[in-house]
């Protein structure tokens, strides 16, 4: 193992260069000595402990490799995410580097992949997914395989998504979206969306054995994969949570459970359960009909935190109603932040009225009203 310094005409950078378990030296230039001084103590500790990463990927095509990948961590995602990652592979990765040594593939050649898809008119949030793929490829190739010992996924060719506003109903809307909905087919789908946030997926699954009506709680512990084909034991985020159920909801699923006639809380009439596309049909259907805002499945959801928020429920409050794992989620149901801030600045008080305080208080809450 040596740091050698390489001097040229843009500088000083520093080589670490040492011999991989396969005969093949592994090296890096860096362009500083501390650069290089970590790195190779990086090597240093994977040596030491059996996992010191080789050269092997300059013997073995992309290709090869994804072959070998796909194998190898087939039990990481859902079969219909598998087939996904497959189909990604052939569209985009495969034409440009399939045959090229995984070794050889250079970062200039993954921004050429993602150039190539925006050229072709692919969104933002598509080519994001076939970077998230590459960056787990090659991530993989260095971690589990020790084909690699870095990276040519790097942060700078991330794309950047544009994040849009959600659509979503204010309260007066969802009161006449829900007041027209009541009495037809789809109402409980529509109200289990409105008062709990549920994804169309877990109305789907969702059983009457997941419904305690003795503690007022919904259990959510299923889904259901319109890619697949099949209810999972798990939702989404796969955390199994419970949700308290608002009063106006449980006297919708109280009669509900006096009509019932099979083990699945929502089932239309002439349905085995409730079809993701009739549903999102009939939905727009009825935001129309009640002249509001159309808005799709998802946008339910959205609407759920408008209502929680308002009946004073927080941003905390709502990441464990949805089980988000990352407040960076919730923080997308979050809308029209700082919009309530002056009704709150009129309610605080902390000296009774009448006090001097109390007097100046309200001549600079009058200020402030002129001042906007």
């Amino acid at each position: 193992m040596a740091i050698r310094k390489i001097n040229n005409k843009y500088g000083a950078s520093y080589q670490v260069r040492i011999r991989g378990a396969d005969g093949r030296y592994i090296t890096k230039v860096v362009q500083s000595r501390r650069e290089a001084e970590t790195y190779e103590t990086t090597l240093l500790n994977q040596r030491n402990h059996s996992v010191l990463p080789t050269q092997s990927g300059n013997r073995i095509t992309m290709d090869e490799y994804f072959v070998l990948w796909f194998e190898a961590v087939k039990f990481q995602a859902s079969l219909g995410w598998r087939k996904q990652q497959e189909k990604m592979y052939a569209n985009h990765i495969k034409p440009v580097i399939g045959q090229i040594k995984l070794g050889k593939v250079s970062a200039s050649l993954i921004a050429l992949i993602l150039n190539r898809m925006a050229n072709r008119g692919l969104s933002p949030a598509a080519r994001l997914h076939i970077y998230g793929l590459l960056r787990k490829l090659f991530s993989d190739a260095n971690e589990l395989f020790g084909l690699l010992s870095t990276s040519p996924v790097i942060k700078q060719l991330r794309p950047k998504l544009i994040i849009k506003e959600a659509s979503y109903l204010n309260l007066d809307q969802l009161k006449r979206l829900l007041s027209y909905a009541s009495g037809k087919p789809y109402e409980l789908a529509i109200g289990l969306g409105v008062y709990l946030g549920l994804r169309v997926g877990e109305i789907q699954a969702l059983r009457w054995q997941d419904v305690d009506f003795e503690k007022r709680l919904i259990h959510i512990r299923r889904t259901y994969s319109k890619h697949e084909y099949q209810f999972r034991d798990y939702p989404k985020n796969r955390k199994h949570h419970s949700v308290c159920i608002p009063s106006e909801l449980f006297a919708l699923l109280v009669k509900a459970k006096s009509e019932a006639h099979g083990e699945l809380v929502v089932q239309p009439a002439n349905y085995q359960m409730l079809d993701y596309w009739t549903y999102r049909k009939v939905l727009k259907l009825y935001c129309l009909e009640a002249n509001v805002p159309v808005i799709a499945t998802h946008g339910l959801r959205h609407s759920t935190s408008e209502l929680y928020m308002a009946h004073g429920a927080t941003r905390d409050d709502l990441r464990i109603l949805f089980a988000h794992s990352d407040n960076s989620v919730t923080d997308r149901y979050v809308h029209d932040r700082g919009s309530r801030l002056e009704k709150v600045a009129h309610q605080i008080r902390l000296f009774p009225s009448g006090t001097k305080m109390e007097q100046n208080g309200v001549l600079g809450l009058k200020q402030c009203s002129s001042s906007t």
